[in-house]
């Protein structure tokens, strides 16, 4: 139990004294130890346990890897020392994330069949489903040419921010626009 803790002694000093076998295995059980606390403290701190984990051990060990070898052979209490920074990086992970702008999704599907994801992942599909989705083209060029204009933009697979720079819009107007548009669809082909 004492290895999972602490690196082994002799581990650490051939590590410190430049024996790169001795530095990979020193790594590995940094990144064992740091995946193993990021999965304790990620999910308290409200982090899912995919991308943004993976984002923070990586900052994790990329910060510890550049500690010079002075700085690590003062570190006393490793998985302590440890746990300090990922904490640090969920926070400053949180931060980042709560300054990021919302963005609007397809992923709720438009009526029962979600015609129009389906459309957009095989364009040249069945008559019946362009049918449909002319249909629902026709009902988005009823909400206005700008709107249609942004909803086409952003159903093409431009992001709001990309939309936003083409139609010299503010970002806020893009994502509103947008965001009607799509509950209007949504309300009227349930």
């Amino acid at each position: 139990m004492a290895g999972r803790i602490q690196p082994p002694a002799k581990l650490l000093e051939s590590a410190l004294a430049g024996d790169m076998e001795a530095r990979e295995a020193l790594w590995g059980w940094v990144l064992d130890t740091v995946i193993r606390l990021a999965r304790a403290i990620g999910p308290g701190l409200r982090l899912r346990m995919d991308d943004e984990l993976d984002d923070i051990v990586q900052e994790t060990v990329l910060s510890v890897i550049a500690k010079t070898p002075q700085e690590l052979a003062g570190v006393e209490h490793w998985e302590a020392w440890l746990a300090r920074i990922v904490r640090a990086r969920c926070i400053d992970f949180i931060r980042r994330r709560a300054r990021r702008p919302n963005t609007i999704s397809l992923e709720q599907p438009i009526g029962d069949d979600s015609i129009l994801v389906e459309f957009i992942a095989n364009p040249g599909g069945a008559p019946d489903i362009c049918a449909q989705i002319s249909e629902i083209l026709d009902f988005v060029d009823r909400q206005g040419k700008e709107n249609a204009t942004l909803f086409r933009l952003y159903v093409m697979g431009y992001t709001q921010k990309e939309i936003a720079a083409l139609q010299a819009l503010p970002q806020s107007t893009v994502n509103n626009r947008i965001y009607r548009v799509l509950k209007a669809v949504r309300e009227h082909f349930r």
